[in-house]
């Protein structure tokens, strides 16, 4: 088979892994800027938190890296969130 079908990220979905995200940053104290895209890297959703540093593509993946155990978890409860697999 050539094709397939996939699971696409909904408007609904993002939102409802935006208010994760931005929950649990809260809750472990960090301020975040938080970008949700498609699987193809579409932008569906930005949010920047009070505090939170403005980024570039670039530099927003350099920063994960550097943090990676507070961006990971906060990126994985939010992708469970919606009940998908990280």
């Amino acid at each position: 088979m050539f094709v397939t079908t996939t699971a696409r990220l909904t408007h609904a979905g993002a939102k409802h892994m935006m208010a994760t995200a931005l929950a649990q940053a809260q809750a472990a104290g960090v301020a975040v800027s938080v970008a949700i895209c498609d699987a193809g890297g579409h932008l569906i959703l930005l949010e920047r938190m009070d505090g939170g540093r403005f980024h570039t593509v670039h530099s927003a993946t350099t920063k994960a890296v550097c943090d990676w155990q507070t961006d990971a978890r906060i990126a994985a409860l939010a992708v469970e969130s919606i009940g998908a697999a990280t």
